[in-house]
């Protein structure tokens, strides 16, 4: 058991040693490339962002639009409708008034032959 807790801590030790730090040329390449991934990403997001929010904009008009011209419609059928309904109303008022005149005027003319 001893023998290979010396050998963990020999292996640990070397690996210790082992370890190399990259040289300043390798960091300055690594960094210029980070750099350059952020400004992409920023500038994806500053071109993204108002062509997703036109496009909402846009979109909503359109449904707003839309929406305005079904409730016109409906506006417009719910008033033919009621026109409708009232010259109904009239017809069926005018031909009641006219049979009660003839029936009055039927009863005129049968009184009088009595």
């Amino acid at each position: 058991m001893e023998n290979k807790k010396d050998i963990g801590t020999f292996l640990k030790s070397k690996l210790e040693q082992a370890q190399k730090v990259p040289n300043e040329s390798l960091w300055e390449k690594i960094n210029t490339s980070l750099e350059k991934k952020e400004r992409r990403r920023k500038r994806t997001f500053w071109v993204l962002f108002p062509a997703i929010l036109g496009l909402g904009i846009f979109i909503f008009l359109i449904f707003q639009q839309t929406n305005n011209g079904f409730l016109d419609e409906k506006e417009k059928i719910s008033i033919e409708e009621i026109e409708r309904d009232l010259d109904r109303k009239m017809v069926i008022e005018n031909a009641t008034e006219r049979s009660v005149s003839k029936e009055k005027n039927g009863m005129e003319t049968q009184t009088e032959i009595e």
